[in-house]
């Protein structure tokens, strides 16, 4: 592994025995990547990733000396595409395929052959676990039971907690264990009545714990380019329009009316929030968060992991 950074060797150590793993933000991902194909040596890899990163990997795999055939998924029609690689099936040196998300699931052929590494670059594209592309995933995942899966992102949880279900944790990526459902209610609590309505979040210490058994992460020290970890406050002036969306009403706004606010704030980190100084402070009681008072700025509180 000749020019390659200590972080990327690190995770190519980390990874080489594991059957899934995902490499996360500074992890020098595509590098790592590449030095564990050169060392696994497979006959068929296939890489799903952006459209706009397609090119990328071409480029990578020839700057890097892969000795590896390159198929680019996503040149022309589905028809040209699904004939390009019945051509490249029968030939029996490495093969890696690149196809993008949008049009993956299009392709059933697709699913047809073995294959022996499954890279999904930008995985947090598979957040939505009822999608189409998160669908095509869970059976590519059921149908290579003895694949590689690599997961590459630098922004896995893209919404919250509940984003990274697919990306590790589908029916045959058993990290957690669970299925969508009891994923969802063990690390959340929702409205009774709106079930997509997360009130708060549950087990966050679990779920941390679950997540660094298959997720390579590099410190800050290690890479320059990492951003701090921040913890910040930001004032959010409302509208009248904004106002009457989260329906507060001009009797609540004249007066100290007590009101409840729950959210993702991080635990163990109570605010006070500005306003008439009859209006209550925050309060936190375990992993919820509740705000009373009644000033025109709504605080959110937002974390960089």
């Amino acid at each position: 592994m000749k020019s390659i950074w200590q972080h990327q060797t690190n995770a190519h150590h980390w990874t080489i025995d594991r059957r899934e793993s995902l490499l996360s933000m500074g992890s020098g991902k595509t590098r790592a990547v590449i030095e564990l194909l050169r060392s696994w040596q497979p006959k068929r890899v296939l890489v799903c990733c952006p459209k706009s990163v397609i090119p990328v990997w071409l480029k990578r795999v020839t700057m890097w000396g892969l000795d590896s055939r390159v198929l680019l998924l996503n040149q022309g029609s589905s028809a040209k595409t699904i004939k390009q690689l019945i051509q490249a099936l029968p030939d029996t040196t490495p093969l890696i395929g690149v196809v993008n998300y949008e049009s993956v699931w299009r392709l059933p052929l697709i699913e047809g052959p073995q294959w022996d590494v499954l890279v999904y670059d930008g995985v947090h594209r598979l957040k939505r676990h009822s999608g189409n592309t998160s669908r095509w995933a869970a059976r590519m995942n059921a149908k290579n039971p003895t694949a590689k899966k690599l997961q590459l992102s630098g922004t896995l949880l893209a919404r919250s907690i509940l984003s990274a279900y697919r990306a590790i944790e589908s029916p045959e990526c058993q990290t957690f264990r669970f299925s969508w459902t009891c994923y969802r209610c063990q690390n959340s609590y929702s409205h009774t009545q709106m079930t997509g309505m997360i009130l708060r979040w549950l087990n966050a210490d679990g779920f941390s714990e679950k997540f660094n058994t298959t997720t390579f992460q590099v410190n800050t020290t290690d890479v320059i380019a990492l951003p701090e970890k921040a913890h910040e406050t930001i004032d959010v002036e409302l509208s009248a329009k904004e106002t009457a969306t989260v329906g507060r009403s001009d009797a609540s706004r004249s007066s100290c009316t007590r009101r409840r606010w729950s959210g993702a704030i991080r635990k163990g980190r109570p605010r006070t929030m500005p306003g008439d100084g009859d209006c209550g402070p925050t309060t936190t009681r375990g992993s919820q968060t509740m705000m009373c008072g009644c000033s025109e700025k709504y605080f959110l509180e937002g974390c960089y992991d």
